[in-house]
């Protein structure tokens, strides 16, 4: 039995438009928004809340993502805005997971433009290449490699 998680906005404000009113807006979001902005396959992100050093074994979960996709995740394992996220990732099915984790902590998701990094391969015995994740907005998170995997 999975849970479903939501974030609400809500805001307030006057219209004296023909005659004085209150109105309400509730803007309903996913907790979390994976972008896969890497042009080739699919992305397997593994994500968690960030527990100490350590994410414990039993929190992490993956969700693949097509290539040049959006993905909106509902069942996120804790409370973003007081735990952050400690995130992995693999290049597809086939590919190693990455060796290094990336931490967004409480604070870098309150302001757009926190980057980590991810040394990611597309097999085993390639080279690897550093893969960015990127807080765009909100809670939404966009994965690019500034350089082109060529066989790597």
């Amino acid at each position: 039995k999975a849970s479903v998680h939501l974030v609400a906005e809500s805001r307030v404000h006057k219209v004296a438009v023909p005659s004085p009113i209150t109105l309400t807006t509730i803007a309903v979001q996913a907790p979390l928004a994976l972008v896969n902005a890497l042009p080739y396959g699919d992305l397997v992100v593994g994500y968690g809340p960030k527990m100490g050093e350590q994410t414990p074994t039993h929190c992490w979960q993956e969700a693949r993502i097509p290539c040049l996709k959006h993905l909106n995740l509902y069942n996120f394992p804790g409370n973003l805005m007081q735990d952050g996220i400690t995130i992995r990732a693999r290049l597809g099915a086939g590919a190693p997971m990455s060796r290094s984790v990336a931490h967004f902590g409480p604070g870098a998701l309150r302001e757009p433009g926190a980057m980590r990094t991810l040394q990611m391969k597309q097999r085993h015995d390639g080279a690897a290449a550093g893969v960015v994740i990127e807080h765009v907005d909100g809670f939404e998170l966009r994965f690019s490699c500034p350089f082109w995997f060529v066989d790597r």
